[in-house]
């Protein structure tokens, strides 16, 4: 059920500038405040955007360039509206949980994944649904329900047994 996360050196030296109580579930996919990268984008060489420094993780399997985050978790506040990229690339490339960052769920029905319930608007809801939501384990969902704002006004769990 969600990740204990440690606090990165400067913050546990109290040097972070924040005071604020930490809360006790931070999702895996979340960003911190403290660790926002910026990057200059430039034009590539064939009219593209590019990194002037380009990675090999700086663009997926299709060639789109991401944003770039440091991976370090647990200095400065979460930023629970902000989704860490390569977090999410990690978890929704391996199926795994978005909350704790191990293995979601899975049955013969499928992999669960957490939705925000669009049933009236949307006839045939999920059929269909594309998501940059990362699936859940089973502990993770049912924090999830408790805890998470975008699924107090309503929420559905969904097996997704294969997609194209």
């Amino acid at each position: 059920m969600g990740a204990t996360i440690p606090l990165c050196d400067d913050c546990s030296r109290g040097r972070s500038g924040d005071d604020f109580p930490r809360p006790l579930v931070v999702p895996y996919i979340a960003s911190w405040s403290r660790r926002q990268a910026r990057s200059p984008v430039v034009i590539g060489p064939r009219g593209g955007i590019a990194y002037q420094d380009e990675g090999p993780y700086d663009r997926d399997a299709d060639g789109y360039l991401w944003l770039r985050a440091p991976a370090k978790q647990g200095c400065g506040r979460p930023d629970f509206g902000r989704v860490h990229p390569l977090r999410q690339r990690r978890v929704m490339r391996r199926l795994l949980c978005q909350v704790c960052g191990g293995p979601a769920d899975q049955d013969e029905r499928g992999t669960l994944w957490l939705l925000e319930d669009h049933r009236m608007d949307w006839e045939g809801w999920p059929n269909g649904l594309l998501t940059t939501h990362p699936p859940v384990c089973v502990p993770c969902a049912r924090e999830a329900v408790r805890s998470c704002p975008n699924l107090r006004s309503g929420w559905r769990a969904v097996r997704v047994g294969s997609s194209t």
